[in-house]
């Protein structure tokens, strides 16, 4: 015969009866205790926002063009595409000395060698910072933060 269900929760899983009813509602409450509770609620509302702002974020070396990201390793053609027109550039050269090696691990001389570098900077607006793209032999290399535009 059926006794009802324990502890007067509506979602209990066995049906309780007169000679298991002390012990069933115990392990009822334990259950709803231990999988109830906030914990899990809390729990998964973390793990969704970390997820979510995982996915979402841009890595640290990007700059974002409207609906498009430029990163670092991207050629100045692409990011001319993306961009559009710099407010302002800069070009020069600079030689560098490039390691001749020998052997796998070992560099007796080195090898002067140009490098064209160009620095673009965009103005975002007053509310924006402003950003310095800085490219070499074409692929970009560096993205940094300036002071707020105008």
């Amino acid at each position: 015969r059926q006794y009802g269900r324990c502890c007067g929760a509506a979602h209990a899983p066995e049906i309780v009866t007169k000679s298991n009813a002390g012990v069933a509602c115990l392990q009822l409450r334990f259950r709803l205790e231990r999988y109830n509770g906030p914990m899990p609620i809390l729990r998964l509302a973390i793990i969704t926002i970390l997820v979510a702002t995982g996915l979402y974020a841009a890595p640290a070396e990007a700059f974002r063009c409207g609906n498009k990201i430029v990163v670092e390793g991207d050629d100045i053609s692409r990011v001319y595409h993306i961009c559009g027109e710099p407010d302002a550039t800069q070009h020069w050269t600079e030689v560098r000395l490039r390691p001749v090696y020998r052997y796998s691990y070992f560099y007796r001389d080195s090898l002067p060698v140009e490098i064209q570098i160009e620095e673009w900077t965009y103005n975002l607006g007053s509310r924006r910072f402003m950003r310095r793209l800085r490219f070499e032999n074409g692929q970009l290399v560096d993205i940094r933060e300036l002071r707020y535009g105008h």
